[in-house]
């Protein structure tokens, strides 16, 4: 349900070319971009409402498999968090940290102060 949800939202970014749904894979589909290629993992959660630090803290497992990855300038790796409501927040997982993003996978611009956060300089 939550990668039926994500699936206009990632064709509004590009050419989606989905993965087979097994657990041994990393990612549940990639976007070819004009720029970049984006590999994107989507997870349902209960809680979505809080600090990116506690987003980290719930989805370590498929951040730590991401990090796996080695992920070359034109890739770049997103987590994308889906409530039980339907409200998505969307990360890029750097090998350090996370930043959130916005849907475009641009900069995110803070509406709520306390609730993002992310890597900090030379992260």
């Amino acid at each position: 349900m939550a990668l039926d949800a994500a699936l206009p939202k990632a064709k509004l970014r590009g050419v989606v070319l989905l993965f087979r749904q097994e657990d041994e894979y990393a990612a549940d589909f990639e976007i070819l971009c004009a720029d970049r290629v984006v590999i994107v993992r989507v997870k349902r959660t209960r809680r979505l409402h809080c600090s990116v630090s506690e987003i980290e803290e719930q989805c370590t497992g498929q951040i730590l498999r991401f990090r796996s990855l080695q992920a070359p300038l034109v890739l770049c790796r997103e987590l994308w968090v889906w409530s039980v409501h339907g409200t998505f927040r969307f990360f890029r997982v750097e090998n350090t940290c996370i930043t959130e993003i916005d849907q475009d996978g641009g900069q995110l611009v803070v509406a709520v102060p306390g609730l993002t956060g992310g890597c900090k300089a030379g992260s």
